[in-house]
């Protein structure tokens, strides 16, 4: 039985590597971090925000292949709105920091863990701006 199923596997890779055929289940599919940032006071653009997006809290196991070093960039439009593609496995157990900056105003992050995408809305606010609700 066991080499039947070895002969039937390896007639079908055979045939879709002939053919240039790829079997779905083997496409990567890649985590694209999406989310919304909002500047409150000063005079900043919110196009000028430098998002990143890195691994967080690498267990120790994986510390020599990730280091906590690998590392996507991205910025808002106009309208805060941001997508920025990674290498991360979008079914894989994974622990990302989303983190919004920009000169004179603080900072903002967001954690986010297997099945999620999509950030909370990250607010950076000028440093002359009193507390404010959205």
């Amino acid at each position: 039985m066991k080499k039947i199923l070895t002969l039937a596997l390896s007639a079908v890779l055979l045939t879709a590597t002939a053919f240039g055929y790829a079997a779905p289940a083997y496409a990567a599919s890649y985590l694209t971090v999406k989310g919304e940032v909002v500047l409150v006071g000063g005079a900043g653009s919110v196009e000028d925000v430098k998002l990143t997006v890195q691994y967080n809290n690498v267990p120790a196991e994986y510390k020599d292949y990730y280091m906590g070093t690998v590392r996507w960039y991205g910025n808002p439009d106009s309208n805060g709105n941001f997508s920025i593609p990674t290498e991360a496995y979008s079914g894989a157990m994974h622990l990302l920091k989303v983190t919004a900056e920009l000169e004179g105003y603080s900072s903002d992050y967001d954690v986010l863990t297997m099945g999620q995408d999509t950030t909370q809305r990250l607010v950076l606010k000028a440093g002359n701006t009193a507390e404010a609700l959205l």
